[in-house]
């Protein structure tokens, strides 16, 4: 069936709940096949084939996942944090040496409880050169980033080819985009190649000894990379980062953990700002490595949005974005319920660096939820939606009712 051809239907809620206008009532959501038509007032419905009534429920967009690395999905625990962060990462990497070059079983795990938990939309970095694109498309859709990693052009080159020519794999519903890993482990030439128009995302000043080895070379990472075999024999300092690597296209920098004054004050200049299209904060992952306090409501308030993720099984309990949404309304008193719901969907939409997700603009896709609140609930809807007691009542994707969840 074509979209010009696909029914309309109107859904209706007790409230709906858009982060760009706030709670609407006597307002429905108009759609037709994938996409939204628009919210339109109880009084001045378009012509509409369909009404689905979602009864006393709250519909806001679908939470989006920003950033989760799925072939990490076979950890039954997070690895422990403690230490040096390195250690930890030493421990994913021979992770990923062990299942080799396919990571198929770990992806379909991951999927599966991304389906489970009814987050369908997803920043997806990819590592393993042996999955088929067919098992992430046919239940997810958003971006997938192929991962490129190298100090060494026998170690980036061949992953460069690979993540470059996938590119043209893009599709309306799943785009493709390059994720040059980091900073302290893909050569320069890497973010300068990448600059351009594809998604662009990469993992940022992560750790409170990532600084230390950017500028001298020296430390903890050091000490990784020669541990892996990965240290290159010459290695020359990055004094800043945000001028010397983030060179052009629009970028999303996952996690930022330790941003100084003076990676603020580069942030509040035009030209750098105009390059980063998001920041994404995993807050479970955030609190089990012990960071110091994230700097996401200072950032918001620059304008910048900042979106959330669920990071891995390897450093978080589940994949479900929501929870990172719920722990967050629990732990920070910087943040609004509504910017924590905001950046769990709108903010998620520029992270993946499409803002057909996450929003009810014209032309968005249909991706939408459902919440049944508690008895009892305040006035504050943002807050009530965040409850845990609250429950998920319905899941659309692409415009079709796919579940009638129980949570």
């Amino acid at each position: 069936m074509s979209e010009e051809s696909a029914p309309v239907i109107s859904w209706k809620a007790r409230v709906i709940l858009c982060p760009d206008q706030g709670p609407l009532t006597g307002h429905r959501l108009i759609t037709r096949g994938p996409e939204i038509v628009g919210l339109f007032p109880d009084r001045s419905l378009p012509h509409i084939d369909r009404e689905i009534d979602l009864d006393d429920s709250v519909l806001l967009p679908m939470p989006i996942n920003a950033h989760c690395h799925l072939d990490l999905s076979s950890f039954d625990s997070p690895i422990p944090a403690g230490g040096h962060f390195t250690d930890w990462l030493t421990r994913v990497v021979m992770h990923r040496r062990s299942i080799g070059l396919s990571a198929t079983d770990a992806v379909s795990r991951g999927i599966e409880q991304l389906c489970q938990y009814g987050t369908r939309v997803v920043g997806d970095i990819q590592a393993s050169l042996g999955i088929a694109s067919d098992l992430w498309s046919e239940h997810l859709s958003g971006t997938v980033y192929h991962e490129i990693v190298g100090l060494k052009p026998e170690r980036y080159e061949p992953l460069w080819e690979w993540a470059h020519a996938s590119l043209a794999d893009s599709s309306a519903r799943i785009r493709h985009g390059l994720s040059p890993h980091g900073p302290y482990s893909t050569s320069r030439v890497i973010f300068s190649r990448s600059a351009g128009s594809a998604p662009l995302v990469t993992h940022w000043l992560e750790s409170a000894d990532e600084r230390e080895f950017l500028a001298t070379g020296r430390g903890p990472f050091r000490d990784f990379l020669e541990r892996i075999g990965a240290w290159p024999q010459a290695y020359r300092p990055i004094t800043n980062p945000w001028q010397e690597l983030l060179t052009g296209g629009r970028w999303t920098l996952v996690h930022a953990n330790y941003l100084s004054n003076d990676d603020e004050n580069e942030l509040a200049q035009r030209d750098v700002r105009d390059r980063i299209a998001a920041i994404v904060y995993c807050p479970r992952t955030h609190a089990h490595f012990g960071h110091l306090l994230h700097p996401a409501a200072r950032l918001i308030e620059m304008g910048i949005p900042v979106a959330l993720g669920t990071d891995s099984l390897a450093s978080n309990p589940d994949l479900d974005v929501w929870n990172e949404a719920i722990w967050l309304s629990h732990h920070s008193r910087l943040l609004s319920p509504r910017q924590i719901v905001t950046m769990a969907t709108k903010y998620g939409g520029s992270a993946i660096g499409d803002s057909r997700y996450g929003s009810f603009s014209p032309g968005s896709f249909a991706h939408l939820w459902g919440f049944r609140l508690r008895d009892g609930v305040g006035n504050d809807l943002w807050e009530a939606t965040l409850d845990q007691a609250s429950s998920r009542s319905a899941v659309i994707y692409f415009g079709e009712l796919i579940d009638v969840a129980k949570r």
